[in-house]
């Protein structure tokens, strides 16, 4: 009796220890860090998660070993990046849908992972990359209208387009523009009194 007792200790620790090591083997295989499709991340290789979004310190990141990113944090940061590199908010019918099928996963899981890691949602997002996009625009081009800037950053209304504006900078587009216009003007100014005062003292 007891020599079959035995037997059947020693089968059940081989048992134990076999599924000890099947665990680990999966907890390692789920470790291995998660590749970047080239198309999407422009280089194939990882880049870090973006602290906030506009923030431009991501660009030129080192690479990090997505083993301890959990999988929002992992999908938000591929679609950002996703979002930026092949510009997608200036397509004024984006939706959720189609970015989630980019990326290979459903519309549900995408709205979670932004939501949680960046605390806003995907229009608040898409939005703020436009504001970004229309600033950048008149930067470049002080005299385009508002109308335009508005249609070319990819909105579809004036309404949306104001309100987002708001938003994110704290003044309407009309006050930014000129903010923008008048500091420009002063920058200006300064430069050409500056030069006028350097030329008079070289002529002494």
């Amino acid at each position: 009796m007891s020599q079959y007792l035995f037997w059947i200790l020693f089968a059940l620790a081989d048992l134990f220890a076999m599924v000890v090591i099947y665990q680990l083997l999966v907890v390692k295989i789920g470790r291995i860090e998660k590749p970047c499709n080239n198309e999407e991340s422009g280089s194939g290789q990882q880049v870090s998660p973006y602290p906030v979004v506009g923030d431009e310190s991501e660009e030129g990141t080192e690479l990090h070993d997505y083993s301890a990113i959990d999988d929002y944090k992992y999908v938000s940061h591929r679609f950002v990046i996703l979002l930026k590199e092949k510009k997608l908010y200036l397509d004024p019918d984006l939706k959720m849908q189609s970015v989630a099928d980019m990326l290979h996963t459903n519309r549900t899981y995408l709205s979670k992972a932004i939501n949680s890691v960046y605390e806003m949602n995907f229009n608040s997002i898409v939005n703020r990359e436009r504001i970004r996009e229309a600033t950048a625009m008149f930067a470049e081009n002080p005299d385009m209208k508002i109308t335009e800037l508005c249609s070319k950053s990819g909105f579809k209304s004036m309404a949306t387009f104001n309100s987002a504006f708001s938003r994110t900078t704290g003044k309407t587009p009309a006050e930014w523009c000129k903010n923008y216009k008048s500091k420009n003007s002063r920058n200006v100014e300064v430069d050409e009194a500056y030069q006028e005062k350097a030329q008079q003292e070289d002529s002494r």
